[in-house]
């Protein structure tokens, strides 16, 4: 195979991946953005038509700190299922809640003005 030949194999490989990388990403995913002025601690995501939070989709692990983006995984739903609440809390064990469609937003923004009342 010659060099021009090689070169626009390449270019195929690269644009076909580059198509599909998206597939990868499931119809719920999102990337949480954290503007709340604290550290998020836990992250939990539920359908609305639940009345239980899921587990804790940061982990064990992985905290998100102010100013802080993090891409979220949410598995385990069909493709119909797309209102979800999602509940943030923050180091100093504070809630911040929201509802967003996430078969449409792929970015979910927590801001202070989110947190919940006690």
């Amino acid at each position: 195979m010659g060099k021009k030949q090689l070169a626009i194999a390449t270019a195929i490989l690269v644009g076909i991946v580059a198509a599909t990388s998206s597939l990868w990403a499931g119809l719920q995913d999102f990337t949480l953005k954290n503007r709340t002025g604290y550290q998020i601690n836990y992250l939990y995501v539920s359908p609305q038509s639940s009345n239980q939070w899921g587990p804790d989709r940061l982990g064990s692990s992985q905290v998100v700190a102010n100013g802080a983006d993090a891409f979220i995984t949410i598995n385990g739903y069909p493709d119909n299922v797309c209102m979800f609440d999602i509940k943030a809390v923050d180091s100093d064990g504070d809630s911040y809640r929201k509802v967003a469609n996430l078969c449409q937003v792929y970015d979910v923004t927590f801001t202070i003005g989110d947190l919940v009342s006690q």
